[in-house]
């Protein structure tokens, strides 16, 4: 039974150690988070935040107890540490971005009261209005809406992280966003109030988290015009591209780096054909050779490639062959280039096989993402650092902006 009028406590900085990664990422928050706190406010709720990395324990246990309802923004990588915060269950409500973390959550003692999730194949009001009906009991009128995030959570001189993930129209096999409505959300998000916010409090950077194919062009072509229009100093950090959507974008490319877009990450996934080819995608080695050259060209001074390893196809072959191809890319310009790996799982999964069972009870959570395949975990691992280790003890390499 829901309270009357309960507070309500939003917890972010829950992570694990960082991931491998040759690229110093800071922990993010949905800024999803941000819209669904401020459509609260609207609502006349209370609503306090606590970031984790600030508050001590004293401070966080004074939360905790102040707090009716507690909601933390939960990944597969954090899941373990949620757990061991020992929140009371009855408080305790678990939000997602889809609904990629359910079927882990079988592997766990059941710990929280509910979960819920950002349903990105709907429309933005619906998908939020869900949401903040699992957490209260009741959906806001749509004058209450929150669509851009509240000027009080963007922090003067600092960076801003906007994930404008509205969907997918690529048909990523593992992806579980097909026949999304991202058209619809991308129209419906003010994310220019929220960028305009920024610039006011002089932001450095505007890292621009965005995962769609052909529909995101017309949103990064808003926002690099209305960054060229209003002579903000503010450059932007970083967007995703496609590359079987944007190898000859050519046009594209000169107006981002006109709008101070420094750095560019292009959904590579592998390089492989055999494991592309699983994936369900069009991409290939003569794709990313243009798109980087033509990102060059253009004067973006950081590229970032992002591959999955991992999956059922995957063979000792393959991860030779991503390295190689890597290393060629890498040729192209060392200055650029930088590369991050990500270990595959399925989003259409539900239910945990025992050998991820059994991974989950090691505290492996983001390990359980490897299965069905000839390859073991501690085999792909290594490789990964492996591949890191060789890229950036290279005698050629140079730092990236």
């Amino acid at each position: 039974m829901m309270l009357q009028n309960p507070t309500i406590g939003f917890i972010g900085g829950i992570h694990e150690n960082p991931p491998i990664s040759n690229i110093d990422e800071p922990v993010l928050y949905s800024d999803y988070i941000y819209m669904i706190i401020g459509t609260l406010r609207a609502m006349s709720y209370t609503v306090n935040f606590a970031d984790l990395r600030k508050i001590d324990r004293t401070h966080f246990a004074r939360f905790v107890k102040n707090s009716d309802i507690l909601v933390v923004s939960v990944t597969i990588d954090n899941l373990p540490f949620i757990e061991k915060m020992a929140i009371p269950p009855e408080k305790l409500v678990l939000f997602q971005l889809n609904s990629s973390v359910d079927y882990y959550l079988s592997a766990f003692p059941h710990f929280y009261r509910s979960i819920t999730n950002f349903d990105e194949t709907k429309i933005f009001d619906e998908a939020l209005s869900d949401v903040i009906k699992t957490i209260v009991g009741t959906s806001p009128h749509k004058k209450q809406i929150h669509r851009s995030i509240p000027s009080e959570f963007i922090v003067p001189n600092s960076t801003l992280h906007l994930h404008i993930g509205t969907g997918c129209d690529r048909k990523d096999r593992f992806c579980s966003l097909k026949n999304s409505a991202f058209s619809s959300l991308c129209e419906t998000l003010d994310l220019l109030k929220t960028i305009e916010r920024a610039f006011h409090k002089n932001c450095s950077l505007i890292r621009i988290k965005n995962h769609l194919g052909k529909s995101s062009r017309p949103l990064l072509l808003d926002i690099a015009n209305y960054s060229l229009s209003h002579g903000s100093d503010s450059p932007f950090f970083s967007c995703h591209l496609i590359p079987e959507e944007y190898f000859d974008d050519i046009a594209l490319f000169s107006i981002l780096r006109k709008a101070r877009f420094m750095q560019v990450e292009i959904d590579a996934m592998h390089t492989c054909p055999d494991i592309l080819d699983y994936y369900g995608l069009s991409s290939n080695m003569s794709c990313l050779k243009t798109i980087i050259q033509n990102l060059i060209n253009a004067g973006i001074p950081s590229i970032i490639i992002n591959y999955v390893i991992g999956s059922p196809r995957e063979t000792e072959q393959s991860l030779q062959h991503l390295l190689s191809d890597s290393l060629e890319l890498y040729r192209i310009s060392s200055s650029s280039l930088e590369f991050k790996l990500h270990f595959y799982y399925d989003e259409n999964r539900k239910v945990l096989s025992d050998k991820e069972k059994g991974h989950q009870a090691k505290g492996f959570v983001r390990h359980t993402l490897i299965h069905d395949t000839s390859l073991s975990f501690d085999h792909i691992y290594a490789f990964s650092y492996h591949f890191y280790k060789l890229i950036m003890e290279r005698p050629d390499r140079k730092s990236v902006v």
